[in-house]
């Protein structure tokens, strides 16, 4: 943000994706996992409230509403593993991707709609941490393949 209020987007090569791609896919498969083995069904209802509510943006809300519904889904899962190191961390590999994910997803529609979302709560219903660690990054790489393909990416 400018002092003049104009926002700019820090450029992203597809190298610098590519790598952030790989990075949020270990760390975030990690604490998948640990969230998973501290699973409750309070939390497993908020996980299916968030889906819904993000899966109702999908239909016809803005960029950065689908976005935010994302994003609440996903931390609400990450905060159920108590992570102290890991939690920054992720936040700030977020940072780095959330405004290039913005910017190419204002510009085309996003063909993403949420199914490893939905696989994902099944996993978790079962406490089958394997399965969610391979949800959580398949996911990331799902998201990572549609903007590779229309990411507004500075060469």
């Amino acid at each position: 943000m400018l002092p003049n209020r104009q926002v700019i987007v820090p450029r992203m090569t597809r190298r610098k994706f590519f790598e952030l791609t790989q990075v949020r896919q270990m760390l975030e498969g990690m604490v998948a996992g640990d969230a998973c083995d501290n699973m409750t069904d309070a939390l497993l209802r908020q996980l299916e409230t968030d889906h819904k509510k993000m899966l109702v943006a999908l239909k016809s809300a803005p960029v950065d509403e689908i976005l935010t519904r994302n994003k609440d889904f996903h931390f609400t899962l990450y905060r159920a593993a108590q992570p102290e190191v890991l939690l920054p961390m992720i936040e700030g590999l977020w940072m780095q991707t959330g405004p290039f994910q913005a910017l190419s997803l204002s510009r085309q529609k996003a063909l993403w709609q949420g199914h490893r979302h939905t696989a994902l709560l099944f996993a978790l219903r079962k406490r089958d941490r394997l399965s969610v660690v391979n949800e959580i990054q398949g996911d990331i790489k799902d998201v990572a393949d549609m903007l590779m393909q229309l990411g507004s990416f500075n060469e």
